[in-house]
């Protein structure tokens, strides 16, 4: 019976919140000020009436047939639709990647999309892409001075390259190579378009992980390898594959890779997982030193930092 009371409330809680927004979406314009404060609170409120209903036990797909009207309205921002939506096939992709980096709200104004999306875009999981993204700008810098312009890099799941953005003044002195890979041939089009214009040193590599480092093994090793934050998405078993071959064969003796991870226990999680569709691979700090372990990378030789936001290792391999 308590379930039974409790699992009604729960429902009732989703109504209240669906009518809500459906309301908030009818009584535009509003005070600027007062819709942002109400999108915020709108997405605290459908991450822990979400993360309620995942604790009563419910399935996700029972949760996302609930959240019907919640996820119409988060799709009403352009930013939500592609989340849900995933124009490219894949989670993560290039597009969603500019997007979040430019913070630019795409939604119509004097709208509560506009407000919904610019809490997004203000959000801590939205802000820390930014951050990994900083990080790895870092890195290219950092090779770039200790190879005096000419290491060998690679950036794996490079998307648009928009860790490289920052760079373009500094890549017109780059006399390396860098090479590009991703899955996705129009993320490559994209970064060539992007590149070019600073620097023809470079090559792309249209592979999936474990393709890019059979096709690599033979071409030499490289100073820097960058993955960014592709590993959110690759499960243990094949992580273990690609770091071992990576650190083993594609990375030269004193060189360095960096990689991100999303830590264990995302508080965006169930907002992330029911609202839009956008699922990550959590890690905690000893589930990657593991990994590197069993992929026999010496635990002398992996960093751990957290960016900004606090919710994403940096974690830097030396060899």
């Amino acid at each position: 019976m308590v379930k039974q009371q409790l699992d009604s409330a729960l429902r009732g809680s989703v109504t209240d919140l669906s009518d809500k927004l459906d309301a908030l979406e009818a009584r535009y314009p509003l005070d600027p000020a007062l819709a942002y404060s109400y999108a915020c609170s709108a997405l605290h409120e459908i991450n822990s009436l979400a993360r309620e209903l995942e604790l009563a036990g419910h399935s996700r797909a029972e949760i996302v047939m609930m959240f019907a009207r919640i996820r119409r309205t988060m799709a009403s921002s352009p930013l939500g639709f592609h989340m849900q939506n995933w124009p490219s096939g894949y989670h993560g992709d290039f597009g969603a990647v500019e997007y979040i980096a430019s913070g630019v709200n795409r939604a119509q104004a004097d709208t509560f999309a506009f407000s919904l999306e610019q809490a997004m875009l203000h959000s801590g999981i939205v802000q820390q892409h930014r951050y990994k993204l900083h990080c790895q700008s870092e890195a290219y810098l950092r090779a770039f001075g200790e190879h005096a312009f000419r290491p060998r890099i690679l950036s794996v799941g490079c998307g648009g390259c928009r860790d490289l953005l920052p760079l373009l003044c500094v890549l017109r002195h780059f006399e390396g190579e860098l090479v590009l890979n991703d899955i996705d041939a129009a993320a490559l089009v994209f970064a060539s378009e992007r590149l070019r214009p600073a620097t023809q040193h470079f090559r792309t590599v249209c592979a999936n992980i474990t393709s890019v480092v059979r096709l690599l093994r033979q071409e030499g090793r490289f100073d820097l390898i960058v993955a960014g934050g592709l590993f959110d998405y690759i499960p243990d078993r094949l992580l273990r594959h690609v770091l071992k071959g990576m650190y083993r064969d594609l990375l030269a003796p004193g060189g360095a890779m960096l990689f991100t991870n999303i830590d264990e226990g995302n508080p965006f999680r169930p907002l992330m997982t029911y609202a839009v569709d956008w699922e990550l691979i959590e890690r905690s700090r000893e589930a990657i030193r593991a990994l590197c372990e069993e992929s026999s990378i010496p635990a002398e030789c992996v960093e751990f930092e957290r960016e900004e936001s606090q919710l994403t290792w940096i974690v830097r391999l030396r060899k």
